[in-house]
């Protein structure tokens, strides 16, 4: 399931993703914070999920009304900046 969600927002593994689940039996939102894509699996999930799920009975994940958000940071790629050799000023000054 995470990795669909992951291929359909465009995640790659180095970018920070947070997930929030809602529901209206729920007296606050479940929130996964911050951290890297390769690190949240479906099972991270279903851990925060049962843990809600054990304190209130009432809380229903499949019943239509639990909304799933995700926030989605891309980080920057690179591998720094490009170098390059200079004989002397004015060559320099043309590669800038």
């Amino acid at each position: 399931m995470v990795d669909q969600l992951y291929d359909k927002c465009h995640v790659r593994s180095n970018d920070q993703v947070r997930f929030s689940i809602q529901h209206p039996e729920l007296d606050f939102g479940i929130h996964i914070p911050f951290c890297q894509a390769l690190n949240i699996r479906g099972e991270t999930l279903l851990e925060e999920i049962e843990k809600v799920a054990q304190s209130n009975q009432a809380f229903r994940i499949h019943d239509g009304d639990t909304q799933l958000e995700i926030t989605h940071i891309e980080m920057p790629q690179g591998s720094g900046r490009m170098s390059f050799k200079a004989t002397d000023y004015f060559d320099f000054i043309d590669k800038q």
